[in-house]
């Protein structure tokens, strides 16, 4: 693999910040004139090593306010009063409750397989606890439907 040059890398993250559709061989020309040793990668090994680096980085950062802020949305939302309301044929914890559905019963038995689930030691209990699932899940569906 190709060494990245410190200086090509500034130049070509300056010019992407200046034009971020700047075409790559634009790039490259400014780049071989910083350093002799991108004139032997083709136009795809160059990109792939500092434009789309410089761009990947940029997205990360961006992404990162992003998916935070989604992944709060989907905590507010309630994993299990979608799936339950979808179930329903509607959406939503309000179609949950005016389904009649007793949300906080369905909650917990969730919540007490998994305190099963991290009290287990060993593969042993774990594979026993797989075996509960069934009954975990006709009692949900007993809540459910009640």
């Amino acid at each position: 693999m190709a060494k990245k040059s410190d200086k090509v890398m500034a130049m070509v993250e300056r010019e992407l910040k200046a034009d971020p559709k700047v075409s790559v061989a634009d790039l490259m020309a400014k780049a071989k004139k910083l350093d002799s040793s991108v004139a032997r990668l083709s136009t795809r090994q160059f990109h792939a090593i500092y434009p789309l680096q410089i761009k990947r980085r940029r997205a990360r950062r961006t992404r990162r306010g992003r998916a935070a802020g989604a992944r709060a949305a989907a905590g507010r939302r309630g994993r299990i009063g979608r799936r339950v309301g979808a179930a329903l044929g509607r959406r939503g914890r309000r179609a949950v409750a005016a389904a009649g559905v007793d949300r906080e019963a369905i909650r917990s038995v969730f919540i007490g397989f998994a305190k099963d689930v991290t009290q287990a030691e060993g593969k042993t209990e774990i594979l026993d606890l797989i075996g509960t699932v069934d009954a975990r899940v006709d009692q949900v569906i007993r809540l459910a439907a009640s």
